[in-house]
């Protein structure tokens, strides 16, 4: 298939649009001879005997610097870049298109982004199809990069016959092998790709604080990597071009009937709708809308100006947006806005009424009715767009040859899934529709929750487009990143295959191997393929969104308690050992396993670290266990997935010799409404009852505990659980009081023999306390509370609190650190501020209040009279935080901790914003020596 550029002469200009020829499919074969037996020497013993010359075109210059470069690090030694060959020794010659013509060679006839090596006599000349003006870096946008086949010619010659591989860039991921000597055989190699379009996105994902290496720089290094792996010059696209032509400016006030209605009777037309993707509006393709596409389309493809139809880009300019409409390439972008919003209008529901509701029958009744109008009036070129989310199936009407189709689909990380094999059949089902081959777009972005775990797939990468290849001409892969090492094997390994679809995956990944870590190439083998094996177990679960195929990520718990398993991190850990052990008399060897285990490893490391610092404050969920009831303190109970607390719920726990005494208070307001009966004792159904309960674990394993059940009519029930069964012939020998006082609580006195349970285990006792509210008639919203925020459910023994026979709220030096005391005005026991203060009682965790700020009471302090000079001390607490937005520069939440003698911290150092629940943070911080030199702290 061709897509040809043919000269146009605008409406309003005699100027010819220039064109070109574009191939999606391979038009010549591929020839690789080589005579081993015929070589001449080209470096002996370290002596330089051949000369580098580049031609006239930045492409062959850019050769030229690359090979000197690299062939000057293999020799040790410096190779000048020569305007012509002397003819006194033999000459690499590059780009030079009158060598080329003389020995019948015409770049020309070459694929886009081919080229020929060929022995000249001594010389040896590499030459591709090169733009004349633009240099490789300038590669911008979609569409048409400027053609470089010389020097993907170069980069070809360096990998075959000098051992060079370009992994990814910088002296550790290039591979150069230091050679004295050097002998080129006889060549005569004709090469090009056997996927015409070879698209890879690796760019940075969400924000991330080392998304290049140290030392690499971007975007410079993360170009010259694609250079140097090959990646196609040929960019077509279908990327939402309807989002890119500015209709809600240009139609929003006069054609609101344009755009998508919403099921208020809204259209999607606002250009500050506070939904990003709404603001360049949701088309209804019942409208005429369709016929400002068709004359957009018109004036594209035949070289009139953005201006001339009023088309503004996103900066609102009159432009076309070069990444979807890029000059030079007769194909008119007209897939619709991402996160498509069906259009509610009468028009389309009467649509779906006689059509089984069938929205992708209209999308692409819009998209061929275009096409087909173009068609029409003799207009040259391409419509071009995506089988996509909500319009990914085949529609029955013919599709005109001049619309052209790229198929969206989840690709190499969902191999062997039910999604991914649906995918591939529809896919080749596509192709048969079509009669030509698609370009795919493929979704192997990370979720911006796993940041530092790598996502190193190149077989799965290999396996899936040599599995499409009869239906795919290759496409764009999407594979955002936060660490841009993190997927270099899968960057690479998609240009290989796309350049070769016969590449044989495990020869290039033992190679890999071997010329990255030599002796260590055994444990370094597993220890990447342990990598791919592992990601893979973290993208199974494959959902088709508006955004296009999606992955929903494990939890994690799933990733560090059975993927990441302290066992299988262990084992990766002695992999790296032991190639660290095999290559120590290899400093080059030993530098690149170092240099893995800091770059892909030590993130994993600090990902586990940081999962399991988040886990294990659940340790700090303490509370002290008084030894009289005169000292126990009140523990709140509260909700579960931030639901409001409507009632509060306390219990005191305390100890003498004999017993654990556990004293309840139970607001409620409905206390006639309660549901609950006198049953016998050990009922297993008292749970069905407004209850309160009490966990103990004494022995502090989190492995069991011993549970008590009481209902306000004084009934219990106990057992054991162990090993996940309960144990009812277990008796506490419990005492049990409870009362009711009618319109407000309800009250149970709890003592529990010590002799019934296993000794305590130190000073301390894991425990939980919940409270299951269950009334009559009566709605409300939160049934269940317990004691540990932390707890799953009730009996979630991991992550119980912890009672504590010391009293560690006597070593907080912050005064009403719980905000349990009542607000007076400005006041809140030491807080203070200079607005009112509020203290939310539905939403907190402990002392039966938060602090809530609010724009209009955005912050409370307190002054410090103890803190000493030059002293260590920890910060925490805990912080929820609900649509907080930075309304300028250093906006969102912290501490400021000023010593008042003009050091001030700043906890966390950048201030936190968005939304998410209640999460502990700790700081830690030493005093100056003039701490209160100038003002209280």
């Amino acid at each position: 298939m061709h897509i040809r550029l043919f000269p146009l002469l605008t409406f309003f200009s005699l100027v010819a649009a220039v064109g070109a020829e574009i191939i999606l499919e391979p038009m010549t074969s591929r020839r690789i001879e080589i005579n081993a037996l015929a070589t001449q020497t080209w470096v002996q013993d370290g002596r330089i005997a051949f000369e580098l010359v580049a031609g006239p075109s930045p492409a062959a210059k850019m050769a030229a610097e690359e090979a000197s470069e690299l062939l000057g690090r293999m020799f040790a030694a410096k190779i000048p870049v020569l305007r012509q060959a002397s003819g006194d020794l033999p000459a690499l010659i590059l780009g030079d298109r009158e060598l080329a013509a003389k020995n019948g060679i015409d770049p020309e006839t070459f694929d886009r982004d081919g080229f020929v090596i060929k022995t000249l006599g001594r010389d040896v000349l590499i030459i591709g199809r090169d733009d004349k003006q633009r240099p490789p870096s300038d590669a911008g946008g979609t569409g048409l990069y400027p053609e470089c086949g010389t020097l993907y010619g170069t980069y070809d010659f360096l990998e075959r016959f000098a051992g060079v591989r370009f992994y990814f860039p910088g002296d550790i991921g290039t591979v150069t092998p230091r050679k004295p000597n050097w002998r080129l055989p006889q060549i005569d190699i004709a090469d090009r790709p056997d996927f015409p379009q070879r698209r890879f996105y690796d760019v940075c994902y969400g924000k991330s604080e080392k998304f290049m290496p140290e030392g690499l720089e971007y975007p410079r290094d993360f170009h010259t990597n694609h250079l140097r792996v090959r990646l196609g010059t040929l960019g077509l696209t279908a990327c939402h071009g309807l989002a890119y032509l500015g209709y809600v400016q240009r139609f929003g006030k006069t054609h609101p009937e344009y755009f998508a209605m919403k099921s208020n009777g809204e259209r999607i037309c606002d250009p500050n709708d506070p939904i990003e993707r709404n603001r360049t509006g949701h088309l209804c393709f019942s409208s005429d809308i369709k016929q400002e596409v068709i004359l957009d389309a018109i004036a594209f493809l035949t070289g009139q100006s953005a201006e001339s139809r009023g088309v503004l880009d996103f900066s609102g300019k009159p432009r076309w947006t070069y990444s979807r409409f890029p000059t030079g390439l007769p194909s008119f972008d007209i897939s619709p806005n991402d996160a498509l919003v069906p259009c509610l209008c009468e028009k389309c529901q009467k649509f779906r009424a006689e059509n089984s509701n069938d929205d992708n029958k209209l999308l692409w009744n819009f998209f061929i009715d275009v096409a087909e109008a173009l068609q029409q009036q003799g207009i040259p070129g391409y419509v071009s767009t995506s089988a996509y989310g909500n319009f990914k199936s085949i529609p029955e009407r013919k599709i005109p040859s001049n619309l052209l189709c790229e198929f969206a689909l989840g690709g190499p990380w969902q191999n062997g899934t039910p999604s991914g094999k649906s995918s591939e059949l529809l896919l080749a089902a596509w192709k048969e529709k079509l009669g030509q081959r698609l370009w795919t777009w493929v979704y192997v972005y990370r979720p911006a929750t796993r940041p530092h775990i790598p996502h190193l797939t190149p077989r799965a990468v290999v396996e899936f487009y040599q599995r499409i290849k009869p239906w795919s001409m290759g496409g764009f892969m999407e594979a955002g990143t936060q660490q841009w090492l993190h997927g270099y094997l899968t960057t690479y390994a998609f240009a290989k295959v796309a350049w070769d679809n016969d590449l044989d995956v495990s020869e290039m990944l033992a190679e890999h191997h071997r010329l990255m870590f030599a002796t260590a190439a055994a444990p370094m083998q597993e220890f990447y393929e342990s990598i791919e094996r592992n990601w893979l177990k973290t993208t199974q679960n494959l959902v088709e969104t508006p955004l296009g195929p999606t992955i929903i990520p494990p939890s994690d718990e799933e990733i560090w308690g059975k993927i990441y398993s302290p066992e299988e991190m262990s084992r990766l850990e002695s992999l790296l050992q032991q190639a660290r052990q095999l290559v120590a008399g290899d400093p080059e060897a030993l530098r690149r396993v170092e240099y893995i285990t800091a770059e892909i490893w030590q993130p994993v490391l600090d990902s586990r670290t940081a999962f399991n610092r988040t886990r294990n404050d659940k340790l700090y969920w303490r509370a002290y266990l008084a030894d009289s009831p005169e000292k126990a303190r009140e523990v709140y109970l509260v909700s579960r997935k931030d639901l409001p607390i409507e009632v509060k719920t306390t219990v005191k726990p305390y100890y003498d010799d004999e017993f654990f005494c556990f004293a309840f208070e139970c607001q409620e307001p409905h206390t006639d409404k309660m549901t609950f009966i006198q049953r016998e004792f050990d009922d297993p159904d008292i749970w069905r009852d407004s209850t309160v309960e009490i966990f103990l674990n004494p022995s502090c394993d989190r492995k069991g505990y011993y549970q008590i059940l009481v209902n306000p009519a004084g009934s219990f029930s106990d057992l054991r659980r162990s090993f996940e069964k309960n144990d009812w012939s277990w008796n506490s020998g419990a005492t049990v009081k409870t009362s009711i006082i009618p319109g407000e609580k309800w009250l149970a006195e709890i003592k529990v023999p010590r002799s019934s349970l296993e000794p305590m285990a130190g000073q301390e006792i894991v425990a939980n306390f919940s409270r299951f509210r269950v009334l009559n008639q009566v709605p409300f919203k939160t049934a269940e509370y317990d004691w540990s925020f932390y707890t799953e459910k009730f009996s979630d023994a991991a992550s119980f609190g912890t009672l504590t026979c010391q009293d560690e709220e006597s070593q907080n030096i912050l005064q009403d650190g719980d905000f349990r005391l009542p607000v007076n005005g400005r006041f809140l026991g030491e807080w203070a501020s200079n607005v009112p203060v509020y203290r939310d009682e539905q939403c907190f965790l402990t002392g039966g209040g938060s602090v809530r700020l609010q724009p209009d009471s955005p912050g409370i302090n307190q002054h410090f009279t103890n803190l000493k000079p030059n002293t260590a001390y920890r910060l925490s607490f805990y912080l929820r935080l609900q649509e907080v937005k930075p309304l300028a520069a250093g906006g969102g939440f912290s501490v400021r901790m000023d010593e008042g003698s003009g050091k001030v911290n700043t906890f966390p150092l950048n201030r936190v914003y968005g939304t998410f629940t209640w999460t502990r943070q700790e700081f830690s911080f030493t005093t100056g020596e003039q701490i209160g030199s100038r003002s209280k702290p």
